[in-house]
């Protein structure tokens, strides 16, 4: 049984040119110990979705249209805000973009961290502190006790994401929601902050769900990627297959702009990004317009392609025993 399934998830948001469909019939799952990619350009929907899960959509502007996000057999976007609170930080942990803006600039960090443990666990004020001290050593926090009064402003902003990781953790989850978790940091902290992740993973046997714009770390940490264009889902598949043989012309294109995965000297490919009137955005492969195998069918909705048990994706002009 997966732990996390998301169906047919839609979400509008309103803006003062009218409604933009940020996410549109979005279907994926997630099993227990595994590590799920959500991969896209910026504005494809990413963060929609994960926010969406834990209830931290600001309503309104967005909205909710349709659809289910099972987690453990709960629909929680069927949930209200009381009984959300009761999974959201002790099930399930997220840790955000922008960790400046994550945590509390006016508190020490021992603070923050002792306050989301209570919060979830019951314990006497001298074992939250020694819980608070192993929590952040366990982060990679060096000299843990002696920075429990330290600010946020007074870390690194890697240390201050290990922090953030900290917090996620507090409540013991079981589903961890990773949201582009190593934002402009050098490649170093980057590397460092990833193998922190793996390690927090395999030692409590969590299940993640990382988004994150950059297909390299994708195939460093994933089972399984959902590949995102757009607010819809052009892709879901095993990491291997993927990567090796992806089948929509999206998935081809993405692959070959990452500079991490493709021939060292050679250039990045550029596709058109044209100006699209939203009434035709919205209907058939949203990718059309970009797309050099796009045809008059890909203004209908695209069919769905199995290749292998667990490879799908949706597209009426699949890379399939071709290398063009």
């Amino acid at each position: 049984m997966s732990l996390l399934n998301v169906h047919d998830l839609t979400v509008e948001y309103s803006t003062e040119a009218g409604t933009a469909r940020a996410l549109d019939g979005v279907d994926f799952s997630v099993q227990p110990g595994e590590i799920v990619g959500i991969v896209g350009e910026s504005g494809s929907g990413k963060s929609t979705i994960g926010l969406s899960i834990v209830g931290l959509l600001r309503e309104p502007p967005a909205r909710v249209v349709s659809g289910r996000s099972e987690f453990d057999g709960r629909d929680l976007l069927a949930l209200s805000p009381r009984q959300l609170r009761t999974i959201r930080g002790r099930r399930i942990g997220m840790v955000f973009q922008d960790p400046t803006a994550a945590l509390n600039p006016v508190l020490p960090v021992g603070d923050q961290v002792a306050e989301v443990l209570s919060c979830h666990h019951k314990m006497g004020t001298q074992q939250l502190r020694e819980q608070t001290v192993s929590l952040l050593l366990k982060v990679g926090i060096a000299g843990a006790e002696e920075r429990l009064d330290a600010y946020p402003h007074q870390f690194s902003v890697g240390m201050q994401q290990r922090i953030g990781i900290a917090l996620a953790l507090s409540g013991s989850p079981e589903l961890l929601i990773a949201d582009e978790p190593t934002p402009a940091l050098d490649t170093t902290v980057q590397a460092q902050l990833l193998d922190l992740m793996a390690e927090v993973q395999r030692d409590r046997g969590l299940a993640v769900l990382l988004i994150s714009h950059d297909l390299a770390v994708i195939s460093e940490l994933c089972q399984k990627v959902v590949v995102l264009y757009s607010g819809r889902v052009m892709e879901n598949g095993p990491v291997g297959d993927v990567l090796s043989s992806p089948l929509p012309p999206y998935s081809r294109a993405l692959l070959a702009s990452t500079p991490a995965l493709t021939i060292p000297g050679e250039a990045l490919p550029v596709l058109p990004d044209p100006v699209v009137d939203a009434a035709e955005l919205y209907s058939g492969c949203r990718f059309r317009f970009r797309c050099p195998r796009a045809s008059e069918r890909c203004k209908e909705t695209p069919p769905e392609v199995e290749k292998g048990r667990r490879h799908r994706s949706w597209c009426f002009h699949p890379h399939i025993g071709d290398s063009s």
